[in-house]
Order: structure tokens, then C-alpha cells, then sequence
């Protein structure tokens, strides 16, 4: 877990400087973009105003609404990790119960993690993982197993939702892509031999990008490890699920490896 940890501050250091790249130095088609009319000016300039902190800020993380390019699929992307603040009230529960240790523990009725509302099962599949034995989720049926060894908590959803999130975030991406297509050539909705009407993997993957970069990720690898580690194989490899995760991968995997230079940014930036 240290060395997924690690990678996960690379990302972060990384994406910082990334988030104020505009489309054309993720090179993305213009023809899947949304018209320069609708955007809010000044919302892809790499003169993006400081933070507090006195790091660059993207404007585009600042605002939010249909102005944005792709907002919908960017809000799905951040709904793969959930509030952090119930992460802090769940680390503070347990300082409370290791201060009072001394006393009898106060049993409460067992119930099932997967019969009680939502909110619960999010909060319960924070402490779900991964010492090292092998955890495979069962989709909610009651049947997966949960190590004996110490507990780390895990702030995403859980697995089987978060990789249909996934999905649903890499549909809204190529559905908006073509409504913006089609914004721009209305004229080609009806015409069965326009060759944009199809978006390549190689024009999709730097939508999916920009979308994995605005969004509110913060430990990516993580979230990876997570869905891989609990979900049995077949629905992490097979599939559109397979697709939209083997994106997110690639996506991550680029931005960790990224370099100012490459984009024609001063090395120094990371040290901002």
C-alpha cells in the first residue's frame, strides 16, 4: 500500500500543473470540443489566477455547470471517490475508540453491510481491505470475505458501483463529444457516410484525460487497486467496464509520467 500511496503523490503533484492545459496542448479535436462561443472566457488559459497556497489553479476546477466542456462526465469522474469529510469522521471515531479501550466494548445488533441504505454501505466500504490476502466482492450477495488482519480505510465506493460509474462517465464522454460534433456540423446527422460520426480511441483517450484531470481524483491508483483487488477478473477484463477502466489506467499512467517539457512548460513548474 506505501508504493500505491507513492504514485498516488506523483499524480498529485503532476495533475496540478496539468489541470491548465487547454485542448489544444491535450490535443484534442476541436470538432469534439465545445464551441469557443459557449466557453467562459479565460476558462482554458494557462494564466489560470493562483491558489492561496501560491499553486497554479485551473479555472475550469473553479467553476462548474453546463459552460464547462464535458462537466457531466468530469462530476461522474468525482463521484468515484466520496467525501472526504466522512473519512476524517470515520479516523476520528477510531482515535475515540482507542482512547476508551479500557472500557467494555457495547455490542450492537449484527446486521448485514449490504441491507442497510447507501450511505451506510459507503461508509462501511471504507473499511473494507487489503493487507494482503486476497478479498474478491461478490456484487452485494453477502458472500465475499473480509481479512482478520488490520483494516485500512478505503475512501471510494464500492468497487461494483464505482466501475459502473466508470462506465457511465466514459459513455457521457463520447455522447457529449458527439453532441458537440454535432453542434458544429448539424448538417452531418443525417449523413451515414461522415466519417466523424465515430470517435477513434485515439481521438476519445485525450477527452478522457482532460475529463480524469478536471475531475476530484486524488488517489487514482488507489481506486484501481481497489476495484482489481475486489472484483473477480472477469469483470475487470472483459467488457465496455473493462474498456472504461483500462482508460482510466492509461489516463492516470500518462499523467504521472507527464513532463512540463513535453507541453512546452518551464521543468520548475512542479516546484511551484
Amino acid at each position: 500500500m506505501k508504493q500505491i500511496a507513492n504514485l498516488d503523490q506523483i499524480y498529485q503533484k503532476k495533475v496540478m500543473w496539468m489541470r491548465a492545459l487547454n485542448e489544444d496542448k491535450l490535443g484534442i479535436k476541436k470538432d469534439y470540443w465545445l464551441m469557443k462561443e459557449e466557453v467562459i472566457q479565460g476558462a482554458d488559459s494557462l494564466n489560470a489566477p493562483r491558489s492561496q497556497n501560491g499553486r497554479r489553479s485551473s479555472q475550469i476546477a473553479l467553476l462548474a455547470g453546463k459552460d464547462i466542456p464535458f462537466a457531466e462526465s468530469i462530476n461522474l469522474m468525482g463521484q468515484l471517490e466520496i467525501d472526504y469529510g466522512i473519512v476524517h469522521e470515520w479516523k476520528e471515531q477510531t482515535k475515540r475508540k482507542k482512547s476508551k479501550k479500557k472500557e467494555p466494548p457495547q455490542r450492537s445488533p449484527r446486521r448485514s453491510v449490504f441491507s442497510r441504505n447507501n450511505k451506510s454501505v459507503q461508509q462501511d466500504s471504507m473499511a473494507l481491505l487489503l493487507d494482503g490476502d486476497d478479498h474478491k466482492y461478490d456484487g452485494g450477495g453477502g458472500g465475499g470475505s473480509k481479512s482478520s488482519s488490520s483494516i485500512h480505510i478505503i475512501p471510494f465506493v464500492l468497487p461494483q458501483e464505482g466501475l459502473q460509474t466508470l462506465l457511465s462517465a466514459t459513455e457521457c464522454i463520447y455522447a457529449t463529444a458527439m453532441e458537440y460534433y454535432y453542434k458544429q456540423f448539424p448538417e452531418a446527422k443525417d449523413d451515414k457516410d461522415d466519417i466523424g460520426a465515430f470517435i477513434s480511441q485515439d481521438d476519445l483517450f485525450p477527452i478522457i484525460l482532460y475529463c480524469v484531470m478536471q475531475s476530484k481524483l486524488e488517489t487514482p491508483h488507489r481506486l484501481i487497486h481497489f476495484i482489481e483487488h475486489i472484483l473477480p477478473k472477469d469483470k475487470t477484463t472483459m467488457g465496455k467496464s473493462a474498456f472504461a477502466l483500462s482508460a482510466l489506467k492509461a489516463a492516470v499512467e500518462y499523467i504521472s509520467q507527464a513532463k512540463p517539457e513535453t507541453f512546452g512548460l518551464d521543468a520548475e513548474i512542479e516546484l511551484d
